[in-house]
């Protein structure tokens, strides 16, 4: 899912450039947030792609954080 990837390096990269506590604190709130969001489209995307979805998360092992998530 690059674009959670990305909307989490964003708001991490925001809140260092602007030297913000209040950024960094809201990025990393929002990171539960996004592996919830992560996990409730999976479901819909095995639901509408069934075996071929299945095949294609076989083949990408991680969702967010390559190694990690």
């Amino acid at each position: 899912h690059p674009h959670y990837s990305s909307l989490l390096i964003i708001g991490l990269g925001l809140g260092i450039f602007f030297y913000s506590l209040l950024t960094l604190v809201i990025a990393i709130l929002a990171f539960p947030l996004m592996i919830w969001s992560v996990i409730d489209e999976e479901k819909y995307l095995l639901k509408e792609y069934g075996k071929e979805y299945e095949d294609y998360m076989k083949e990408v092992r991680w969702r967010l954080i390559p190694g990690i998530f």
